[in-house]
């Protein structure tokens, strides 16, 4: 006697189509990342918005130089994530490949079902309006 058991995945599939969809489509740089720096993968959004030329270039890079221009912006980052899982509106300074600095607004989550075994963080960028707009003023300069 055999017995079978079937089991319908459909809505799996489903879902994670609609995430890669998602994902791939979305203005906003999407990338995941551990928390050292280590890129895992990211979206198209995510190379053009750093001036890079492919993913592979860019997963390349010691990410922690690019996305944390400053030690002390890194630090309260990896602090916040650690004690609440995730980020809003956190706004950093990028370094894009022409070596311009960029200012972005960060969010980023630690998923529940890896926070007591990994440091891996899923994360998107949007660039500051705030900031952006005090660089045009002030002639492509960030006025402090």
């Amino acid at each position: 006697m055999v017995i079978h058991v079937v089991h319908d995945t459909t809505r799996g599939q489903v879902a994670e189509e609609k995430y890669a969809c998602l994902f791939e489509q979305a203005q906003e740089g999407v990338f995941e990342a551990t928390l050292d720096g280590d890129l895992l993968d990211c979206n198209d959004a995510f190379v053009t918005m750093l001036g890079y030329g492919s993913r592979d270039e860019l997963m390349a890079l010691d990410m922690g130089s690019v996305l944390h221009v400053g030690s002390e912006e890194r630090e309260t980052f990896r602090k916040e994530i650690e004690a609440h899982s995730y980020v809003r509106n956190f706004e950093i300074t990028v370094r894009r490949k022409d070596g311009a600095l960029l200012t972005v607004r960060k969010a980023a989550l630690r998923p529940a079902i890896l926070v007591e075994t990994s440091s891996v963080i899923r994360a998107s960028f949007s660039t500051s309006p705030r900031r952006d707009a005090r660089k045009t003023k002030c002639g492509g300069v960030t006025a402090s």
